[in-house]
């Protein structure tokens, strides 16, 4: 997906919001073992076409129309939870100008996993978020390999929080990994 501002906000939303009900019932547990709560989820959402740039091709306006598809699941029990969000992205960006190649975004993967675990110390949280994505570059209709973008983007954090507000208090682990790939130009 083309990375706006707003549309990452979305996705951020999107993402806490199963999270947020999930914590729900992270924190109404009982002193009894009980089995996990389950809860899977999936989707398709459009976004209205906009005039935006690219990764790689900032200052270059294109008619974007995109979209994703995305599935998850959230297990809950008395002492974790776990949340999973897989999302593939779809978007074709035609230069506005109608010059150099229309990108078409294709195979991609987004994939998010949040671990909350109660210890002695606090609540350790574990967020990981994966991004490989291409935006394969087309004119008059044959494939144009050196037009490809690729990303590959990688962020873990480990931390504890002390405080129970769900943010890490103190980072263990922190990697961060934005890998570019832009055309020939």
């Amino acid at each position: 997906m083309v990375p706006t501002k707003s549309s990452r906000t979305a996705r951020r939303l999107l993402k806490t919001a199963p999270v947020i009900a999930a914590a729900a019932l992270y924190g109404a547990s009982t002193a009894v073992a009980s089995p996990p709560d389950v809860v899977h989820f999936d989707g398709t959402q459009t976004f209205d076409p906009q005039i935006g740039d690219l990764p790689c091709l900032e200052g270059t306006q294109f008619l974007i129309t995109s979209g994703e598809s995305f599935h998850g699941t959230i297990v809950a029990d008395d002492s974790s939870l776990h949340f999973t969000n897989v999302e593939k992205f779809f978007a074709t960006a035609v230069p506005a100008d109608g010059q150099g190649p229309t990108y078409v975004e294709a195979p991609n993967v987004n994939k998010t996993t949040f671990t909350l675990r109660k210890s002695g110390a606090g609540d350790q949280i574990v967020e990981t978020n994966v991004n490989n994505d291409r935006f394969i570059g087309y004119l008059d209709g044959t494939r144009v390999t050196s037009a490809t973008i690729r990303i590959h983007q990688v962020e873990h954090v480990v931390g504890l929080d002390t405080d129970g507000d769900g943010q890490p208090d103190t980072v263990k682990v922190s990697v961060s990994i934005n890998d570019f790939s832009c055309p020939d130009g």
